[in-house]
């Protein structure tokens, strides 16, 4: 059984977190170890469950793993080129405080226009289920993964 199935849903990428809640606490009321003492696994089940589909990201891994396992598309080598020049940019608003904003406007940007694409692509193939979409989701998840990379570099958490 997968997470979908779980929750009583076809595999899609936009889900209504409303629902996904209310059939959450619904599940747990059946099977938490608290009210069923032998339940606790199925507890620790629908618990990752939830976390995986209530996080767009995690869900849209998730989804891409049971309908698309063999992945081969990868980033262009402009976008990358970019991604080079905005992580040189973040090195260098490290030593020049007057440049962070213009760094941190320009990953919002970057950010902003990923999702946007994103949520198009999850959106359209929810509707048609088009299996060409997959690719270009897949494309999309990766650059989230590297944006959120340079994020953490941006912030101080992570050391390239």
């Amino acid at each position: 059984m997968n997470a979908y199935e779980l929750f009583g849903w076809a595999p899609k990428f936009i889900i209504d977190l409303g629902e996904l809640r209310k059939k959450f606490i619904a599940l747990q009321l059946n099977h938490h170890p608290d009210l069923k003492s032998d339940d606790i696994e199925s507890s620790a089940f629908i618990n990752e469950s939830y976390n995986t589909l209530k996080d767009p990201y995690k869900r849209y891994s998730y989804l891409l793993e049971l309908i698309y396992p063999n992945d081969a598309a990868k980033l262009d080598n402009i976008w990358l080129m970019e991604m080079m020049e905005l992580n040189d940019s973040i090195l260098e608003s490290k030593a020049n405080e007057s440049l962070k904003s213009s760094v941190k406007n320009s990953l919002q940007a970057y950010f902003s226009e990923v999702n946007l694409s994103l949520e198009e692509k999850a959106t359209e193939w929810d509707q048609n289920g088009q299996s060409e979409i997959l690719k270009y989701i897949s494309l999309e998840l990766q650059k989230i993964k590297y944006l959120q990379r340079l994020q953490k570099i941006f912030d101080g958490v992570e050391e390239l």
